[in-house]
């Protein structure tokens, strides 16, 4: 069963890997001077921030809340912690389900709701 725990923390803590990994490629920060060295900066305050680093603090290194914004695919409300359902993939099928929404779909397999 592919089913994943996803929170804005994991995301955040994730943060600063995933961004090295993003724009730091064959010994250079990608892009032209000026974003490289804006990519470098970002990534410094990412470390400083540490290993579990507050998720909104994240957001203020980066400038939005694109890297730890978890949103429900149905109910379509941001929410701090949802179940991925499925793979991430290019051809696969996936869904991030929050708290609110995957206990209605209990509700509804047990009969309680409609």
């Amino acid at each position: 069963m592919n089913l994943k725990l996803l929170t804005r923390q994991l995301g955040a803590n994730s943060t600063a890997k995933k961004w090295f990994d993003t724009y730091f490629q064959n010994g250079f920060w990608r892009f032209d001077t000026a974003y490289a060295k804006r990519k470098q900066e970002v990534h410094e305050s990412l470390v400083k921030l540490g290993e579990t680093p507050n998720p909104d603090d994240v957001d203020a290194v980066i400038g939005n809340k694109s890297w730890t914004s978890i949103s429900c695919t149905s109910c379509r409300e941001s929410c701090e912690e949802a179940i991925l359902i499925g793979v991430v993939d290019y051809d696969s099928h996936s869904a991030y389900i929050c708290k609110p929404c995957c206990e209605t779909a209990f509700k509804m397999l047990s009969g309680e709701e409609k």
